[in-house]
């Protein structure tokens, strides 16, 4: 829609103010198709909303014709250039880490349901293969533990799912680096996951 809308004007620009934070991803998107995308400063916004007649106000109409302004008449912005190989880094690093805490929160709730199933509890390092052990040898003698029996059962596939989750992205992180000149992974203790965390933080 938005592209539609605007193959009423020809030679055209797209200024967008904070192309490199709030606006990141629709300036990334239209450089991804081949648009001009010019970066204005919230600074240079302010200044135009100041010497215009609404003063200090400020909605989507002044903010917008404020980074047009800029764009065009002053020429105070600059243009975004698409995001490097590095951006593939930053969103498995991102994915891994939201991963690898749903299975904390997920190996949390396990240890909850085998605490009132198993005398004395589980297992401080709980993992699928070691509650399926004490799960088997369960015999549910009221529908509560019976129920907390099938529940530890599906959180156990859950858990399985999220450490064939985990592997993926490792996978995807060595292809990554193995499509970039780095030398982090000649550094000992540095494998994949750690390579990628430290190219995401350092570029």
């Amino acid at each position: 829609m938005l592209l539609k809308w605007a193959r009423r004007f020809g030679d055209r620009r797209w200024a967008i103010e904070k192309a490199i934070g709030l606006g990141c991803h629709l300036a990334q998107w239209l450089v991804a198709r081949e648009k001009i995308v010019v970066d204005i400063a919230t600074t240079a916004t302010a200044r135009v909303r100041e010497l215009s007649r609404g003063g200090r106000c400020k909605n989507d109409v002044i903010d917008a014709a404020a980074a047009a302004s800029i764009a065009a008449f002053y020429g105070d912005a600059t243009e975004v250039t698409p995001n490097d190989e590095t951006a593939v880094f930053a969103l498995l690093e991102e994915r891994r880490v939201n991963v690898a805490a749903q299975r904390v929160r997920t190996v949390n709730q396990l240890h909850a349901l085998l605490r009132d199933l198993v005398p004395g509890g589980a297992r401080t390092n709980l993992s699928a293969a070691v509650a399926t052990g004490p799960l088997r040898s369960i015999r549910p003698a009221t529908g509560i533990e019976r129920t907390r029996k099938e529940l530890a059962r599906d959180i156990v596939r859950d858990i399985r799912g999220l450490y064939a989750a985990l592997a993926d992205i490792a996978s995807r992180m060595s292809e990554a680096l193995g499509n970039r000149d780095t030398r982090l992974l000649e550094v000992d203790g540095v494998g994949p996951v750690l390579a990628v965390r430290l190219i995401d933080r350092t570029g």
